[in-house]
């Protein structure tokens, strides 16, 4: 039986072609991204005709199919070197991870890359861009690679992406720092911003049907939950912020505490009573405005603040 037919064999036991997101191969193994795992029946894909053993994990069916038994083996060695070498040299690494089928490679500079050279390395699948990473495609022996670069490099390579202080250096996309800036500061807030919200519409709720009056005990408590997340929200992103960039967390938290003293956010919220157009409320001090106090005005100073304490 061809390869052909027995990979029709196997999409009729894994819910069709359609469940299939792409295909790759590497030797006589293929690797099939499945959309829905659930989908698929192991059991009837390990009896088809051609089929030598199979895999289910992480979305991705593992075939082994006939193939030649002299084939050689993979020499994760060269493959490492030729990676390296037309990547610009272990010098323009910054860092690297690997997933399930990928080495996952963060350059200096990625106008040094070979993308095409890379791509003809024996054994190496495909190259992808992506994300202000150089992936290489390599397949299930992927960490074996793995370890020969840290071998090579000198460089340990982490679980997960971390940025260190001179990644901060590597050049790339500014709008891709941008968002990856963004996304690190605030993903770690969105639950708490979430559950506060959801608080602050059932209070609303409450008091619109008459359940809660606004000055019950009980709402004035469920409301400070709301109020804790929101009044002290710039000490959550100067906390997210000392992570992103690396410096000490309680010296960040200080510096957000320092926008809300308790004069401050007073004065905030009676100038917002008095003059509502100005709501953001600027305080002065020594005879010149200063940065809001209020919760709305604290989020864009609090990061830039952070940044300069790096160093610690």
């Amino acid at each position: 039986m061809d390869e052909t037919s027995i990979l029709q064999s196997v999409c009729s036991c894994i819910g069709g072609q359609q469940n299939v997101s792409r295909v790759l191969s590497s030797g006589n193994k293929r690797y099939l991204m499945v959309k829905d795992a659930s989908a698929v029946d192991l059991t009837a894909v390990r009896q088809v005709e051609g089929v030598q053993a199979a895999e289910l994990s992480r979305g991705r069916l593992t075939l082994e199919l006939p193939g030649n038994d002299k084939e050689e083996k993979m020499d994760h060695k060269q493959v490492a070197q030729g990676i390296i070498e037309n990547v610009g040299g272990k010098e323009n690494i910054a860092s690297f991870t690997h997933c399930a089928t990928r080495l996952r490679l963060k350059l200096r500079d990625n106008a040094k890359a070979n993308k095409d050279a890379v791509c003809k390395v024996k054994g190496v699948i495909n190259v992808v861009e992506k994300g202000g990473q150089f992936q290489v495609v390599i397949g299930n022996e992927v960490a074996q690679v793995f370890d020969v670069v840290q071998e090579i490099t000198g460089i340990s390579g982490q679980a997960e992406d971390i940025v260190e202080k001179d990644d901060l250096k590597v050049k790339g996309k500014f709008i891709d720092t941008l968002i990856d800036l963004v996304t690190n500061i605030f993903t770690p807030i969105l639950p708490a911003l979430i559950g506060a919200g959801m608080i602050r519409a059932l209070l609303m709720l409450c008091t619109q049907f008459g359940i809660l009056q606004s000055s019950s005990g009980t709402y004035i408590m469920i409301n400070e939950i709301y109020n804790a997340v929101f009044n002290f929200l710039p000490v959550y992103m100067a906390y997210c912020a000392a992570k992103r960039f690396k410096c000490n967390p309680m010296i960040a938290a200080a510096v957000a505490l320092a926008l809300l003293p308790a004069g401050a956010l007073a004065a905030g919220a009676a100038a917002k009573a008095t003059a509502p157009v100005a709501a953001a409320s600027t305080t002065c001090i020594w005879g010149r405005s200063s940065l809001p106090c209020g919760r709305t005005g604290v989020c864009r100073p609090t990061p830039a603040r952070t940044f300069p304490c790096r160093s610690t």
